[in-house]
């Protein structure tokens, strides 16, 4: 990895808006391996507007991002969040992670090159090595 900051943002596909996790433990271990200057950012398919503008925002101004997908189960709504994934298209610097196959992110998957991780300690792997 070069020494450029990158922008590392966080979509959470969850069944519930309610089912949101603050304290995400596989957020938590990537926010303590990410170097000074890197931004870090999370939200979910059911933010609302503002939300999904900054991280448009984010995306457009950063010259390295990475996205990583969690996705609670298989028929989770992708709500506005996955208009994010159309922006990356136009990023060279980008990566794409998801903890499962999930069809609605496969064209992304494919055109992006993403990886699906099993755990944890896999993504970090992925990420910081």
């Amino acid at each position: 990895m070069n020494d450029q900051n990158r922008t590392i943002i966080f979509i959470h596909f969850l069944t519930d808006p309610a089912g949101f996790d603050f304290e995400n433990p596989l957020e938590q271990k990537v926010r303590a391996e990410k170097k000074e200057g890197d931004v870090l950012y999370s939200l979910d398919n059911f933010s609302d507007s503002l939300t999904l503008h900054y991280a448009k925002k984010l995306i457009s101004d950063s010259e390295q991002i990475t996205v990583i997908c969690q996705v609670q189960g298989e028929d989770v709504p992708t709500g506005g969040a996955f208009s994010l994934l159309n922006q990356l298209i136009k990023k060279k610097d980008s990566k794409l992670f998801c903890n499962r196959d999930y069809a609605p992110l496969k064209p992304m998957m494919t055109r992006l090159k993403g990886r699906v991780f099993a755990t944890g300690e896999e993504l970090m792997k992925m990420l910081f090595e």
